[in-house]
């Protein structure tokens, strides 16, 4: 692979992106990596020569830094709407236990109370 332009542009940009779509569906860093060495191999001893081995190695290592990068990003996201939702139940609790305090021997508000208890968005860790 004589062509420098392919090597240190167009392979790490098409790689970038397609770690990037492919981390937004399978969710581990691990098997993009995984699946990008192994592509990269097979073109290595079919297409190329042994030269591009270090280049397969480096690019293997890029595609692991953005699907990490982008897994993080993604959990950020989920955790800043999960944050939301805890600040919304927090808010609605509170405004509920005002409200209770003026009728604590209604059966209705002590539900409430038993139910605003349960804090949570329900998000979940991927």
């Amino acid at each position: 692979m004589n062509n420098i332009l392919l090597l240190f542009f167009a392979l790490p940009v098409a790689i970038t992106i397609l770690s990037i779509i492919a981390e937004t569906l399978i969710h581990s860093p691990i098997k993009i990596a995984g699946i990008t060495f192994s592509i990269l191999l097979i073109i290595t001893f079919t297409i190329a020569d042994e030269n591009f081995l270090i280049f397969t190695i480096l690019y293997t290592i890029l595609s692991y830094i953005v699907a990490w990068i982008t897994n993080q990003w993604i959990n950020n996201q989920n955790d800043d709407n999960c944050l939301n939702q805890l600040i919304q139940t927090t808010n609605a609790e509170n405004l509920l236990n005002v409200n209770n305090q003026n009728n604590t021997n209604n059966p209705i508000s002590q539900l409430n109370n038993i139910q605003s208890q349960n804090i949570g968005c329900g998000c979940r860790r991927r």
